[in-house]
């Protein structure tokens, strides 16, 4: 389905489905909301380039591990980029924050974020939950809030 451009749903579901994760991850990983943005942008051009080349070969593993590595390696670029420019001291990119393992625990970290947000939109949207009890949910699983304080 992602292999043509004309099929522009499923490539706006795909944009919509990682872009929040992929600023997420970068802003993890130190951007600015601007740099994270562009790195982002850049990480879904890199994607569909290789991906429409035959890039992804589903037999080394899954398509969202495949996309954390180009989201990775963008984030890189950007402070790498920004060290070039001396808007950062170069030492400070050698203390990237996060090794390749880390960078997929992070990045499957904001992918269940990104996937426990969309559900919520859709309980909010489609269910006759409490709102109350959407927003305690929402403060407990996100906010990180003990439940005795939120209740």
């Amino acid at each position: 389905m992602l292999h043509t451009a004309e099929n522009t749903a499923v490539w706006q579901e795909f944009d919509a489905r990682y872009r929040p994760v992929l600023i997420a991850f970068a802003r993890r990983a130190g951007l600015s909301l601007a740099d994270a943005e562009d790195a982002a942008q850049e990480a879904l051009l890199r994607f569909v380039k290789r991906y429409r080349e035959g890039g992804y070969d589903r037999s080394r593993g899954r398509l969202r591990a495949w996309m954390a590595a180009i989201a990775r390696n963008c984030v890189i670029d950007v402070h790498r980029a920004r060290a070039a420019r001396r808007e950062v001291d170069a030492s400070q990119f050698d203390a990237f924050p996060f090794d390749e393992q880390e960078s997929e625990t992070l990045w499957l970290d904001e992918c269940n974020r990104a996937i426990m947000q969309r559900a919520l939109v859709e309980l909010r949207a489609n269910s006759r939950t409490d709102p109350r009890t959407l927003e305690a949910f929402e403060l407990v699983a996100f906010a990180q809030r003990p439940a005795a304080e939120v209740a």
